[in-house]
């Protein structure tokens, strides 16, 4: 990705950003001077460095009669990005008064990608501080999936929010992150001939299923009725393996 295009999540449109860097490269210059140097006309550039004059990243001067501009400092592009976000934060408000009554989450959810997958774990750490987790499964496959440094500082944030996980492993999983000795895990072992290719994780509202055997990475399934099942399931075998 260019820094034309990079420019577009500080709030700057790809034109925009295109302007400002041949600012930046010219050290500022006339309208025609900038338009020649990134392959635009007269009547296109003019806008473009109102735009960028009014959100500060451009500085119009007047050098024999004729108009100049010069670039500000790029540490201003902050500036802008933070007007941005102070703006999506005044709206939020706004939109939570709208769902007055969110309907509640029910069914299956699929999460075909790695990035999907760890946006759900993250949102996990959010939502269920001082909590349990409850796991079956080979954690070196979940580690797979989600990718070891992530599964790395998912354990860290976990510990962080006290996020408690009670845990039956394979023996595979001598190296899984979570026989680290500060992950609030209580663990038990599944016989030496068992192998848990997938892994099921039981949260109070919700189980997810992560597999890499199939064409998702894994299942959500928000459904109160199977949560419980899995629950009582897991509470057997972790008696049984006591």
């Amino acid at each position: 990705m260019n820094t034309a295009a990079l420019l577009k999540q500080a709030g700057l449109t790809y034109r925009e950003g295109q302007v400002y860097i041949a600012l930046l490269e010219l050290g500022g210059a006339g309208v025609t001077t900038i338009g020649k140097h990134i392959g635009l006309q007269r009547t296109q550039v003019y806008p473009i460095l109102s735009s960028l004059t009014r959100k500060g990243l451009a500085r119009l001067y007047f050098q024999d009669n004729k108009r100049f501009y010069k670039p500000a400092r790029p540490k201003k592009i902050i500036d802008v990005a933070q007007k941005k976000l102070e703006t999506l934060a005044s709206i939020v408000p706004n939109l939570e008064n709208i769902e007055k009554n969110p309907a509640p989450q029910i069914g299956l959810r699929f999460i075909e990608t790695q990035n999907e997958l760890q946006n759900f774990c993250t949102e996990i750490v959010k939502t269920h501080k001082r909590k349990t987790i409850y796991s079956i499964g080979g954690f070196q496959h979940w580690e797979e999936l989600v990718g070891q440094k992530f599964a790395e500082q998912f354990r860290k944030d976990r510990v962080k929010e006290k996020i408690k996980t009670r845990a039956i492993v394979t023996q595979e999983d001598t190296d899984a992150s979570i026989l680290h000795r500060s992950t609030l895990s209580d663990i038990r072992w599944l016989p030496k001939k068992q192998e848990f290719k997938s892994v099921f994780h039981i949260f109070p509202d919700k189980i997810l299923i992560s597999t890499p055997q199939h064409t998702s990475l894994a299942v959500a399934i928000e459904v109160p009725a199977m949560v419980d099942i899995f629950k009582s399931v897991f509470d057997i075998l972790w008696d049984f393996l006591d």
